[in-house]
């Protein structure tokens, strides 16, 4: 009789342990992950009228390690879902993503199967212009893209301040969302450092998922 309880025990506590471990889909994961801002957190959840904000999101192929049984995109997710829904439907918002290459990056060459650097570090796609009233149709792209590839942040960037936002005397918002630091040799730090002492409408928040020390130099310098 003994052994028969404790072996119900043990099948229970498996049971429970599979459960918490299944994580297939972002709509499984409901927790409420506090999301490190590096840098003052109020900016992220407080948009003027006339500003226009742009996630920048990470999508390489390390945002699919987890934080205890959590993918830690999943954890990327629930922060912008956060910011989304203190911000009010009408905030101008829109979607770059990085780490996701829009063609094989797989080579043939004299040395065997390479993976094409050219490709991995220009992976950068803007996947929603900005507009008011985006923020659901932001989550649900979100929740629908696997990570892979690269950490091209410089060159997301560039492309950001190039072609996302709209011209007029609206005040340009970036919210760069990453698990780590440029990986394709830019330097983000000094084209944002040139950025703001050129440009007077730009201003960048950073959300850091789980970074190491080294990331975060880079990214509190960004």
């Amino acid at each position: 009789m003994k052994k028969f309880k404790i072996l119900t025990i043990i099948l229970f506590l498996c049971l429970v342990c599979l459960t918490t471990l299944k994580t297939d889909s972002y709509q499984e994961f409901s927790g409420n992950y506090t999301y490190q801002a590096i840098g003052d957190e109020n900016t992220l959840n407080k948009f003027r009228y006339d500003e226009e904000v742009l996630f920048i999101v990470d999508f390489s192929g390390s945002m699919n390690s987890k934080m205890g049984f959590t993918p830690k995109i999943y954890l990327a997710i629930d922060a912008i879902k956060d910011i989304l829904e203190k911000s009010g439907k009408e905030t101008r918002v829109g979607l770059r993503i990085f780490g996701v290459p829009d063609r094989n990056a797989l080579v043939q060459t004299s040395r065997g199967i390479m993976v094409d650097k050219s490709v991995i570090c220009s992976a950068s796609q803007l996947v929603l212009p900005i507009s008011r009233y985006n923020a659901d149709s932001l989550a649900d792209s979100l929740s629908n893209i696997n990570p892979q590839g690269g950490t091209p942040i410089g060159y997301s960037l560039r492309q950001a301040v190039k072609y996302d936002f709209n011209e007029g005397l609206h005040t340009k918002h970036i919210i760069l969302v990453t698990d780590g630091g440029e990986n394709c040799g830019d330097n983000p730090c000094q084209f944002i450092k040139n950025l703001m002492q050129s440009r007077d409408d730009f201003k960048i928040d950073v959300i850091g998922i789980t970074v190491d020390r080294n990331a975060y130099s880079q990214l509190n310098c960004i």
